[in-house]
């Protein structure tokens, strides 16, 4: 009876056990096959972070991470040029379809040689390490010859492109800072290839605009910008008729400084609109109450600038500006078919303004578009008029433009007159105002009239 209780019990038992087992074991396949899925899973999420979704290639991201693991690297940035006109003109699908294809052409090029990433949108970057310079810039050097043959063909379209590159083979912990400052270098010196060297002195540059920057940002906050007036002498009557108001920065010791200094780092650091606003402010205040004509410099950035566009407006608001305000357009910046310049001419003779053409004889010289723009004033420009003594081509170009003016009636004026003998020329040619150190340099206060 006992044996008989304990064969029952023992085969009880032993199914339990072999169901026990039956469960751990799937439960154990089942853990397996989710680590598995997890393991599958981590894998896709780090090739998605790491990998560029149009054109398969490592991307920025992983560019970072493989540098880090680099000795002695060596690096090279490709850039296509003009590739915003390649979207432009052959559509967005073209575009991505040379990315994919030059992506495609300098992996098979450097294949086990070195790597290549997509470092942005319209740039890959090479990376080896340990490498001879010369080995590498063999690479580099195949990389632009492919580029400059190869004919990128998408449905009935076909396009070429050229590629700009910077090289660098500085420590990891500079070497991208380096390469990326070459390639603007390069575009800035209209070049394709360039190698980071100490010697440039770009490191220089850029120190250099950051102080400046900085110095434009205080003299900005602490209304250290300031205006120069500069007298226009009408040669006729012999008096001064006009002023040109400039613009000046005073320096924390009182030093007054040209605006050749710091006009272009203010336009980088995105603070020439405060500045124009402070001239314009500057110069309505001087001349509220000084029944004289006064000039002010206008750009294109200013023509197309709306904040600038509605102080001009609201200034011009008050009547006592009423034909005493001339614009100055530099012609030197290419005016030519631009529609906006059309509008803002015609804005501004509404409101009673004149228009002075600045520079005249350095950009396009385009007659046929000076007539479009009916400006008042024809501004020659300096670099002639200072060697009008002793350039002959300098006067015959001048003659030309004189003649064109009065034919069109309008007024010339004479930029640069720094000697009576300049002087004395410009009222022979007949040339209606001189201006120049001869006639005043630029102050801060109105000098009246002179004896010349």
């Amino acid at each position: 009876m006992l044996s008989g209780l304990l064969f029952v019990t023992y085969r009880i038992l032993n199914n339990y056990n072999r169901e026990l087992e039956k469960d751990i074991n799937i439960k154990t396949n089942d853990i397996q096959m989710a680590l598995n899925e997890l393991r599958d899973n981590k894998k896709e999420l780090i090739k998605s972070v790491s990998t560029d979704a149009l054109t398969g290639l490592d991307n920025r991201a992983k560019f970072i991470v493989d540098l880090e693991n680099r000795k002695n690297p060596s690096l090279a940035i490709f850039d296509i040029d003009g590739f915003s006109d390649i979207n432009d003109f052959y559509g967005h699908e073209m575009g991505d379809y040379i990315l994919k294809e030059l992506g495609k052409n300098i992996k098979l090029l450097v294949y086990k040689k070195a790597f290549i990433y997509r470092y942005a949108s319209d740039k890959f970057v090479l990376l080896a390490d340990d490498v001879d310079r010369n080995y590498f810039l063999s690479l580099v050097e195949s990389i632009l010859h492919e580029a400059d043959i190869y004919v990128y063909s998408f449905e009935d379209l076909k396009a070429s492109i050229k590629l700009s590159v910077a090289v660098s083979f500085e420590s990891k912990e500079y070497i991208i800072q380096s390469a990326d400052m070459i390639l603007k270098e390069l575009k800035k010196r209209n070049l394709n290839f360039l190698i980071y060297d100490k010697t440039l002195g770009i490191e220089d540059e850029i120190k250099n605009n950051i102080v400046w920057n900085k110095k434009v940002k205080d003299a900005l906050r602490e209304d250290r910008i300031i205006n120069y007036y500069q007298p226009i002498y009408n040669n006729r009557t012999k008096k001064i008729e006009k002023y040109e108001s400039l613009v000046r920065m005073v320096d924390v010791d009182g030093t007054i400084i040209s605006p050749y200094k710091f006009l272009d780092i203010a336009k980088k650091s995105k603070q020439y609109t405060s500045i124009t606003k402070k001239v314009i402010e500057n110069t309505f205040e001087k001349f509220k109450d000084v029944d004289v004509e006064f000039s002010i410099n206008i750009t294109m950035e200013d023509i197309s600038n709306i904040e600038i566009n509605s102080l001009l407006d609201f200034r011009m608001s008050d009547k006592r500006f009423n034909s005493r305000v001339v614009y100055e357009i530099v012609e030197s910046e290419g005016l030519e078919g631009v529609d906006n310049v059309y509008e803002f001419i015609r804005k501004a003779k509404h409101n009673s303004c004149r228009i002075a053409i600045d520079d005249f004889g350095t950009g396009y010289s385009n007659f046929e578009y000076l007539i479009k723009l009916h400006p008042d004033y024809i501004k020659i420009d300096g670099s002639m008029i200072k060697n009008i003594i002793i350039n002959q081509d300098s006067e015959e170009v001048i003659k030309i433009i004189i003649d064109f003016a009065r034919k069109q009636n309008l007024k010339t004026i004479a930029e640069f007159v720094s000697s009576k003998e300049i002087h004395d020329k410009v009222v022979e040619l007949g040339i209606d105002y001189s201006q120049g150190y001869y006639i005043g340099e630029p102050k801060s206060e109105l000098v009246g009239d002179i004896d010349i």
